[in-house]
């Protein structure tokens, strides 16, 4: 397995090594929550609190970078929106939606579910990326002239590196 993935090594008579390779992650808590809930021991609220670190994250850097940081929550016509982060930079809005999730193994079954996954990942940041251009004065969002960009952001030091469906 990606040792990224799975820090935490077994060994016979019940043994356990963390490797350094995960002590170098970015967010050690992170990794070792998808890892339990793989196992089915899932932490409580762990995709709030990765979205709250995110957020948090971005909050400490607006007055450096010049750029503004929400999250908002509406309900607009019978619809939900609510935003993981937004952040509002120069000509450029980015959408970050945060998610919490293990990679796959090579097993064909979580090899599918990740791509079943990913696929409602995609609809729901690109829902939120239409709700934004439809209603982005309810949202008070300057959106003309500007890019939008649409974001997962995984937990784990893990990255596609090509665009699906422009997210």
């Amino acid at each position: 397995p990606d040792i990224f993935n799975t820090p935490i090594i077994r060994f016979e008579g019940g043994y356990n090594l963390l490797t350094p390779f995960g002590l170098s992650a970015p967010n050690l808590i992170n990794i070792i929550s998808s890892i339990l809930s793989k196992k089915e021991l899932s932490l409580k609220n762990k995709g709030e609190f990765f979205e709250s670190n995110v957020l948090n994250y971005f909050k400490s850097l607006e007055s450096v970078f010049k750029f503004k940081c929400s999250a908002p929550s509406k309900k607009i016509n019978g619809e939900q929106y609510q935003f993981d982060i937004i952040v509002e930079w120069d000509d450029y809005i980015f959408l970050f939606e945060c998610k919490n999730r293990s990679i796959p193994n090579t097993m064909p079954t979580s090899i599918s579910n990740f791509r079943e996954k990913i696929d409602e990942y995609l609809y729901q940041v690109n829902r939120l990326k239409c709700g934004l251009v439809k209603h982005s004065e309810d949202f008070k969002i300057d959106i003309s002239s500007k890019e939008i960009i649409p974001i997962i952001l995984n937990s784990l030091p893990f990255s596609l590196d090509f665009n699906i469906n422009d997210v």
